[in-house]
């Protein structure tokens, strides 16, 4: 909540979601703002963990009674976690974490954070691991929109496909029953994505098929060039972006219709 890029900068998000965690900034001007924000997000996604970024500035706030006053109303339904600037003496972080702890009582832990330390990424990990918020699947899917589609050729036969989907390790697309002559485990050669208006050029290899509304739904796997699972190093942190902006952009629509 809040997050304070010198502590929190916004790159941290994309690598959380090709670490398989969905996360989410949720910026504002000011406490009231940020008020109906994460009442919103509470209630349309409970059993999440809200991280409360206390070294932001925000018009308005005060962090103590802003965060206790959202525990007591939606503690029962999601998580707390609070960072702050590990640059306090360290009777003020016994303060600190004595009022959170036992006074407010969150229970999904304090973190502290050091301006452009390279290690507070890592020190966030360690929270999400801690509270175990990884979603079911290990890699996060988003939808695409119907303009979203791939090309790719195997054997020398050219297919072009409707995405139904995307992750930063996987795709899976609808083509026409033509798809059940493509054999499971064959290369994808020339692959081009076509995502949300932004276009890629990358390897896969064919993993799962099955039929979805006579449709052959084919699930791929992106590999770099040595065949093995992954992106080409130049490319992960290019594609797991624009893929959070994706994310992104879903939750920010989402959590405008109240």
């Amino acid at each position: 909540m809040a997050p304070n890029p010198l502590f929190i900068p916004d790159f941290y998000f994309s690598s959380f979601l090709s670490r398989g965690y969905e996360c989410y900034a949720l910026k504002a001007p000011d406490a009231l703002s940020l008020k109906s924000k994460i009442e919103t997000a509470a209630s349309r996604f409970p059993q999440s963990l809200f991280i409360f970024d206390t070294s932001s500035e925000l018009a308005g706030i005060s962090w103590q009674s802003f965060v206790q006053d959202f525990q007591q109303r939606c503690g029962k339904h999601v998580l707390l976690s609070l960072a702050y600037a590990k640059s306090w003496e360290e009777s003020e972080k016994k303060k600190l974490k004595s009022f959170y702890t036992d006074v407010v009582g969150i229970q999904g832990g304090l973190i502290g954070l050091e301006a452009g330390s390279e290690k507070n990424q890592e020190r966030l990990i360690r929270i999400l691991v801690k509270n175990s918020v990884g979603g079911r699947r290990k890699t996060v899917r988003v939808a695409c929109d119907e303009t979203s589609s791939v090309s790719f050729s195997v054997d020398g036969r050219s297919y072009r496909a409707l995405l139904a989907d995307i992750s930063t390790s996987h795709f899976s697309c609808d083509i026409a029953q033509v798809g059940q002559m493509i054999p499971v485990y064959s290369k994808l050669q020339n692959t081009k994505l076509l995502i949300n208006g932004r276009s890629f050029s990358l390897d896969a290899v064919l993993v799962l098929r099955r039929t979805v509304a006579e449709q052959s739904r084919l699930v791929c796997m992106f590999v770099d060039e040595d065949g093995l699972p992954g992106l080409n190093e130049g490319l992960e942190q290019e594609f797991s972006a624009w893929v959070y902006t994706m994310l992104s952009a879903s939750m920010g629509a989402a959590l405008a219709h109240r």
